[in-house]
């Protein structure tokens, strides 16, 4: 599995501390307008569930943003954060970043958790706030020392890539086990991950198969895609591809968009299902459309290959690139790809070598044995030219080929540890996605 790198952010308050506010009561005019708690409890779980809040937001926003927004203006914490959620995705209103965020540092300020999370967010990606790693993580800390289990799934993230934070194993774990007990279904979908890989702990892929199906069961489109992922891969339970294809349609139905692009390419090569290429590539179009990466790169891979698209190297090279800058390492490996083999007219090495690099950078073993096989057949080019056609036989023809089969064994040994490393990078390391 694959996957992305999230940014990095800058300090804006200098204590790093969420200043404590009086307890708010709420206003009679609020509270005959709406009832907020209930609203709350479901964006609660759909955080929980490591699901985007959008939907809800833009459903409930035209009815109640008057509402919010009077609600909000009088101090209450609730209507705080969903008047911020109308203004960060413009559901009923203009979108208005900077003044969303201001919004959900209100709501931060009086202690809410769904507001700290989502001021997180912002701070992650620069979303009307200065970048800032540190921020994100004190908000996130703060979050979880108030019991907000999503919160504390968050700071397994945080310590897991040292983002904002020294990086440390144990910590993260420590976040991540306590994020498990305390009932969030993401949570324990990447506890599962954890097991399943070995990642700070001792690998046990059947309690990780385990795991996930807990999580799926619950509702997390994360761990149905994974859980999918295993019964395609035959990766702690026995092969199985009818039952990969269900669970990654059960995840594309809960509104995970990177399960419709697998979903996708099952239709498209016929894996679980009967082959419908026009069906698998329709799949694919849409989700890259909607801006997931893995979807763009397999679209790329399409034009190139011609699977359910005419060939088509221009279009190649143009989701290709989309999906490597947005840090995809198959998007990347085939961009390398592109290059080496000149589709696009000529061929360049150098673009090759560097499109490779970051596939191996990001997880993926195919870019670092690409890179060692050009490197290994450009010293056998020089040894040949240097030593003429009776060194192809001698002892420098025998020590390449003993490097060469070295360096096979050194990238089949090094395989699941790229895995592992790929899977820290891949889905868990957002904090909640606005699909």
């Amino acid at each position: 599995m694959i996957c992305s790198r999230a940014a990095s952010l800058v300090v804006i308050f200098a204590s790093g501390l969420i200043a404590a506010s009086a307890p708010f009561t709420r206003a009679s005019a609020a509270e005959e307008a709406a009832d907020l708690d209930p609203v709350i409890r479901r964006f609660s779980s759909i955080q929980r569930k490591g699901l985007g809040t959008s939907r809800l937001s833009r459903e409930l926003a035209p009815r109640h943003i008057k509402a919010w927004r009077e609600a909000a203006a009088q101090g209450d914490p609730d209507a705080q954060f969903l008047y911020g959620q109308c203004l960060l995705l413009g559901a009923a209103v203009d979108e208005a970043p900077e003044e969303a965020a201001k919004w959900f540092d209100e709501a931060s300020r009086r202690g809410h958790a769904l507001a700290m999370i989502r001021l997180a967010w912002c701070f992650q990606e620069g979303s009307g706030v200065a970048k800032s790693d540190v921020r994100a993580f004190e908000l996130l800390r703060d979050a979880s020392a108030r019991g907000d289990s999503r919160a504390m799934n968050e700071l397994f993230v945080c310590y897991n890539y040292g983002r904002g934070v020294t990086q440390d194993d144990p910590t993260a774990q420590m976040w991540l086990a306590r994020s498990h007990d305390l009932g969030c279904e993401l949570g324990t979908a990447n506890l599962g991950w954890c097991h399943l890989l070995g990642i700070g702990m001792e690998r046990n892929a059947g309690r990780g198969v385990d795991l996930l199906k807990v999580a799926a069961e619950a509702g997390a489109p994360f761990a149905m895609r994974h859980l999918g992922a295993c019964y395609e891969d035959g990766v702690g339970v026995s092969m199985d591809l009818p039952r990969a294809v269900a669970w990654y349609r059960k995840a594309a139905d809960a509104g995970d968009v990177e399960s419709s692009a697998r979903l996708g390419i099952c239709h498209l090569a016929g894996f679980g299902v009967p082959r419908d290429p026009e069906k698998g590539i329709g799949l694919i179009r849409k989700a890259a459309e909607e801006g997931n990466p893995f979807a763009m790169a397999h679209l790329g891979h399409a034009y190139i290959d011609g699977s359910g698209v005419d060939r088509d190297p221009s279009k190649a090279e143009e989701w290709l690139t989309k999906a490597a800058r947005r840090d995809d390492p198959y998007g990347a490996y085939w961009l390398g790809m592109y290059h080496e083999r000149g589709l696009g007219g000529s061929r360049d090495m150098a673009e090759a070598r560097a499109w490779y690099q970051k596939s191996a950078d990001l997880g993926l073993g195919w870019g670092k044995a690409r890179i060692e096989a050009m490197a290994e057949a450009e010293t056998e080019a020089s040894e040949r030219f240097l030593l003429g056609p009776r060194g192809r036989g001698g002892d420098a023809g025998a020590r390449l080929r003993r490097s060469a089969a070295a360096l096979r064994r050194e990238a089949e040994s090094d395989a699941q540890d790229a895995a592992a490393r790929a899977v820290r990078d891949f889905s868990n390391g957002s904090i909640n996605p606005l699909p």
